[in-house]
């Protein structure tokens, strides 16, 4: 069979020294402007480096805001400084034994993050930690967080509870730990609250207090985002994690409060300049604020051309600033962020959540000013005797800090972890079992390219190689009415093609076909948003079948499409493997052999996290990673663990509704 018409790029990183005799090889370097980073107190430390592990998941560990900030923190050590990104594969994988050690850690939940192993870790190696990693359980619920905002004097807007939960679920440790730092019993009582809706439905009353309309419904669960407002005389807004340039929506069906679970209904509160506030704290005394479009106005998000939200930087008061310290300590998180209201003709703000570890977005001032605020920590973490006190100045970091931070910035690839540690020599068998990253193989799917140049041509219809296009036509003349499942099965993938194109490249007109006057569209009009809807479904449910519709046939189509492809895949771990050096390697490669790939390892036997493969569009890739680790006596024995990831590429599952620059391009989505 045909080798697979696939391009590959082979990239050197380290010390790789990876051979391959393929004609279609591409090299490239690895670009990184050098600077000279404004002086540290670390300049004049002489010692081991002080380890900074960052404990989180990938998606997170490895996002721009933090690798800007990693990179600097690094650039400002000048050597002592030495970052371990553990990874998922250690976090979720591996003992906490076996984790890396470090000196500092910073670690904060996420979805899929094993909170309580990483508070088993903690108590383990005793790091310095950044943000309290058992406090993080009480995020997860906002009846804990306003009690807490409640205690520390933290205004917050008058609400009511209705738990049928019997209360928030807290482990013994966490509640005797918020006992001893802020002496506060958290306490919730066992029978549930007495609830009613007024007869006129223009209040609701627990307890015997009355929250008027309009107010706001949230969920307890501090990650569920599906909150609603309820106006007076019916009707709301119901608000959820943002799709597309949509965060909200108005339903005039909205009147009485779910009864499906524990909701907090808080007064609504009508802000200035239609405005929140997303505050960000670096310690006790370093803040930074940024105002952004209330998502309760109409529900659309103001983006810029790269597809960010617009926000703006603003000036907090002194009072609020006061507040960032009591959020601080009181929740024993030095980097968080909270959403903070300004209510119309009022001079006091009003704080209504806080959100945990939180970083501001493409701001060079801020990374600059965290950089240079947690290399102060490092040092002074490196000259304590122990390593293990967490110095009481973070609290009060030194305000000779320049805030506005002179250095240039560096630029390189994402952190990696590494096992290289000049620390002490660590006990016997533990630290020594650190999963390094030896080899990456991505396989890509193409990008979207410049269309292929076609002929259109008028042809005889009496001619026998002319019958299948007259049969597709069914003998119309001018529109083609296509019922029967086989027809539409011909068709359907490309519907959804052209439906998704025309909203990337021609969505002005796409929407103008689909308006009744053909000017500006209704945006309650979702006749357009439907029909997509329900193409799609169609698309995810016959595109895959070309590949196979059992399990046996989609296994014998990948092995006749992309076994060439896996076999090139498997020599090039296994030359890393075996020369000990390190190497990235990546094949663009196009649909058929992208989506029989996948399948073959779906197929394979091999555990599947997710076996839910999403539509794999234009960019989606599928990635090997290769780990080692040392053991045995001498730590000459080696171990080799395998961790495949995907992701869909450059996808929207709401592309009527995303911002899209002058590129008309969507952003790649993340590995999982």
């Amino acid at each position: 069979m045909d080798e697979p018409r696939s391009r590959k790029a082979t990239f050197q990183l380290r010390t790789a020294n990876y051979n391959d005799h393929s004609s279609s090889r591409r090299s490239s370097s690895v670009l990184s402007r050098s600077h000279s980073p404004s002086p540290t107190p670390s300049e004049t430390y002489q010692g081991n480096p002080v380890i900074v592990g960052v404990c989180a998941m990938d998606i997170k560990a490895r996002s721009k805001a933090m690798r800007e900030i990693l990179t600097r923190l690094v650039a400002r050590g000048r050597g002592n400084i030495e970052v371990k990104v553990f990874g998922d594969k250690v976090i979720l994988d591996e003992d906490v034994e076996n984790w890396p050690r470090c000196d500092i850690l910073i670690s904060f939940f996420s979805t899929d993050f094993p909170l309580r192993k990483a508070v088993e870790y903690v108590k383990l190696r005793s790091p310095v930690c950044i943000n309290d990693l058992a406090m993080q359980e009480l995020l997860w619920d906002r009846r804990c967080v306003l009690r807490i905002l409640d205690h520390v004097g933290v205004p917050c807007p008058h609400r009511v509870e209705v738990s049928r939960d019997g209360g928030p679920t807290i482990s013994e440790d966490v509640k005797a730990q918020v006992e001893a730092t802020i002496e506060l019993k958290l306490e919730w009582p066992v029978n549930g609250p007495e609830y009613k809706l007024r007869e006129d439905k223009d209040a609701i009353i627990v307890n015997g207090k009355v929250v008027e309309k309009p107010f706001v419904e949230k969920p307890v669960s501090g990650e569920d985002h599906n909150i609603n407002i309820y106006f007076r005389g019916g009707g709301g807004r119901r608000l959820f994690r943002k799709i597309g340039n949509q965060s909200s929506v108005y339903d005039p069906d909205l009147v009485e409060p779910r009864t499906d679970g524990s909701y907090i209904y808080e007064e609504f509160i009508d802000v200035e300049n239609a405005e929140d506030i997303k505050v960000y704290t670096v310690g006790s005394t370093y803040t930074h604020a940024e105002t952004r479009k209330s998502p309760v106005i109409d529900g659309l998000v103001r983006r810029n051309t790269e597809g960010k939200e617009i926000r703006f930087i603003t000036r907090l008061s002194d009072e609020e600033v006061l507040w960032a310290r009591k959020i601080c300590e009181g929740f024993g998180q030095r980097v968080c962020g909270f959403d903070v209201l300004r209510p119309k003709g009022s001079e006091r703000s009003m704080v209504i959540d806080v959100n945990g570890w939180s970083f501001v977005k493409g701001n060079e001032s801020y990374y600059d000013r965290v950089s240079d605020i947690l290399a102060e920590l490092c040092f002074k973490v490196s000259v304590t005797p122990t390593r293990r006190t967490i110095p009481q100045e973070f609290l009060q970091v030194s305000n000779t800090i320049s805030s506005q931070a002179s250095s240039p910035r560096m630029v390189s690839g994402d952190v990696t972890p590494t096992t290289n540690s000049n620390n002490a020599a660590p006990e016997s068998g533990a630290g020594s079992g650190s999963w390094m990253l030896k080899a990456n193989v991505t396989v890509f799917r193409h990008a979207d390219r410049t269309p292929k140049q076609k002929l259109k041509y008028s042809f005889p219809v009496n001619e026998p190689w002319t019958q299948p296009f007259i049969k597709l036509l069914n003998g119309a003349t001018e529109e083609i009415f296509l019922r029967e499942r086989e027809q539409l099965n011909l068709i359907v993938s490309e519907l959804y093609d052209a439906l998704k194109f025309s909203a990337l490249h021609h969505r002005t007109f796409l929407f103008a076909i689909f308006s009744d006057n053909g000017g500006k569209v209704d945006p309650n009009d979702r006749r357009l948003h439907e029909l997509y809807a329900r193409a799609k479904a169609l698309f995810d449910l016959v595109a895959p079948q070309e590949y196979g519709i059992e399990a046996s046939e989609k296994e014998e189509i990948g092995v006749l499409t992309s076994l060439p492809l896996l076999r090139k895949i498997v020599a090039d771990l296994e030359a890393v493997r075996n020369s000990g050096g390190s190497g990235l390697t990546v094949y663009f490669t196009k649909e058929s052999h992208i989506h029989t790939l996948v399948n073959l390892v779906l197929y394979s036997g091999l555990p599947i996290a997710n076996p839910r493969i999403p539509e794999l569009d234009y960019s989606s890739h599928i990635t090997f990673e290769l780990y080692e680790r040392s053991g045995g006596h001498n730590k000459t024995d080696k171990e080799y663990s395998i961790r495949l990831s995907i992701s869909e590429g450059a996808h929207s599952s709401n592309v009527l509704d995303s911002a899209l620059d002058a590129r008309h391009a969507l952003n790649v989505k993340p590995r999982r």
